[in-house]
């Protein structure tokens, strides 16, 4: 069972003024006053319930505690006994202090129980002289259970009611799940049903919702975020985004984190690099003028150069060989746009093309856009001297 430690100081101040219990019965000289406090749904550990009294001899002096036995009924159809309480501590019996005319014995109790769920419960405390059996006392009080907190898987203490936040990379055409939160309930019978998670806002892009809870092993929770079926061309959202994320239990526990989620291209938008649109290149004045285009499937911009290679496409396969450069130019578009670029031929390139007429040659295009991704493209072109 997952235990997380709580700090409990505001919770009990809210009963301070109410300690005191109902009226005592007894039936002898001891007397029992439950307390009134609250704890957590899940969580089992030592707690001070309740204090019998007895009248303290000349001195004054008391009795030791092993002269006492005590029995809780938690009101949820579970009880336990016990005599003193160890000098190591946990539940029993503590030793006396005396109090005015009064011996007092602080009892601890629930190192071993914990209630399943929220809600007000009815605790009755009885004690019994060991020596006297008719020498007892009971009491009676309310504990209000509450919904325990949800905490980060695995953080403890410092992260309850908190969750950690997580950097998420998506492709803007993308769609299907991602996890968005990891959690955990104290509640050891806390299930998926128990808990809804919303998002802050909407990213841009193909609709989404948060919600689905995926139960993990040893009690930990995922809540997910899922996108929408559906291929959205404009990449005007691709970016950097800050989604603050909540997770709820219907008992009323929350814990919240704000996670960074990065939209990048698709995987397909990143093999699209600039493209040369026009297969025959005129050339005029020593100088190639291609036609380039930036897609706007990719983001931004594209940076980068073209350069014109001399070759022969081969018979027996559709690759190329490279045999040496024409000519290089770089080149800066905005994506969805297109530029005329100019390539300077290098002399040997000129005087094949003014004994030819025309040459075949690769364009090969290394382009880098907004987000520093590297495109390569290649195309077949015939440069043709303008006459």
């Amino acid at each position: 069972m997952l235990r997380i430690r709580r700090a409990y100081a505001v919770v009990i101040t809210i009963f301070a003024a109410a300690l005191l219990g109902a009226p005592v019965a007894s039936a002898g000289d001891l007397s029992v006053t439950a307390r009134v406090f609250a704890t957590y749904e899940g969580l089992a550990e030592s707690t001070w319930v309740a204090t019998l009294y007895e009248p303290a001899s000349p001195g004054p002096t008391c009795r030791p505690a092993s002269d006492f036995g005590y029995r809780v009924d938690w009101g949820d159809g579970t009880s336990e006994s016990g005599g003193a309480r160890a000098a190591s501590g946990g539940d029993g019996i503590a030793d006396p202090r005396v109090e005015g005319s009064k011996c007092a014995y602080n009892i601890f109790a629930s190192q071993n129980h914990s209630y399943a769920e929220e809600g007000n419960q009815t605790m009755t405390v009885t004690v019994t002289d060991q020596s006297d059996p008719t020498n007892n006392a009971s009491n009676s009080s309310t504990i209000l259970v509450l919904d325990a907190s949800l905490a980060d898987a695995g953080s403890g203490l410092r992260q309850v009611g908190r969750l950690t936040g997580r950097t998420i990379h998506m492709q803007h055409n993308a769609h299907g799940k991602q996890i968005v939160a990891r959690f955990t309930d104290l509640d050891p019978a806390g299930t998926a049903t128990d808990y809804f998670g919303s998002i802050g806002l909407q990213l841009p892009g193909p609709p989404q919702h948060a919600g689905l809870i995926t139960a993990y092993l040893d009690g930990v929770f995922g809540l997910q975020i899922s996108f929408a079926p559906g291929r959205i061309a404009d990449t005007s959202y691709v970016g950097t985004y800050e989604l603050p994320v909540t997770v709820y239990d219907q008992g009323g526990a929350s814990a919240s984190t704000t996670d960074r989620v990065v939209i990048d291209p698709s995987r397909s938008d990143k093999r699209n690099g600039a493209l040369v649109t026009n297969t025959s290149v005129p050339v005029s004045a020593g100088n190639a003028l291609a036609h380039v285009t930036c897609p706007f499937t990719v983001y931004q911009v594209c940076n980068g150069s073209l350069t014109l290679s001399a070759s022969q496409l081969t018979t027996t396969s559709s690759s190329h060989t490279h045999k040496n450069v024409l000519g290089k130019a770089s080149f800066s578009i905005a994506s969805g746009t297109h530029q005329k670029i100019s390539v300077p031929l290098t002399k040997s390139a000129r005087n094949k093309l003014a004994s030819k007429g025309s040459l075949n040659a690769i364009a090969k295009l290394v382009t880098r856009d907004g987000h520093g991704h590297k495109h390569v493209t290649k195309f077949l072109v015939r440069l043709k001297r303008h006459k």
